[in-house]
């Protein structure tokens, strides 16, 4: 925390954190309108963590793996090839003009592994990830 922000009141504080959200530093928009539809989407769900009334209720599904599955990936190179797990989050993300950037599994096969073998379930856990089991039939 800077000097500024410590002597702000937790009021201006979430203000500006709010204001950093609906109007982000740094970002050159590809046009106005995705700009506009941005705006239009931090506002909203900024309203909504105040209690204030939005135009309309946001949602943020809890999508999971149903990104790499819409993008025609498995489950396993959604933890294991990043590049393909980015693509098919931003297929998703575009598609479907969800206003905020859920989460996904992609990357978790490391840390998930890690957690794994630290409790000794290792070969069980990375059996699991592979199986064809997570598969999501379409």
């Amino acid at each position: 925390m800077n000097k500024e922000e410590a002597g702000l009141s937790p009021e201006a504080k979430l203000e500006k954190m709010f204001g950093s959200w609906v109007t982000p530093p740094g970002i050159d928009f590809v046009s106005p309108e995705a700009e506009k539809a941005y705006r239009e989407r931090a506002t909203r769900i900024k309203n909504a963590i105040q209690l204030k009334m939005p135009d309309r209720v946001p949602v943020i599904p809890l999508i999971g793996f149903f990104p790499a599955h819409y993008a025609g990936i498995t489950t396993q190179e959604a933890m294991y090839d990043y590049e393909k797990a980015c693509q098919a989050y931003e297929k998703y993300t575009f598609d479907h003009q969800m206003p905020t950037a859920a989460l996904m599994g992609l990357g978790m096969s490391t840390i998930l592994l890690t957690i794994s073998f630290l409790y000794g379930q290792g070969m069980a856990l990375a059996s699991i990830c592979h199986s064809s089991a997570l598969k999501v039939s379409t």
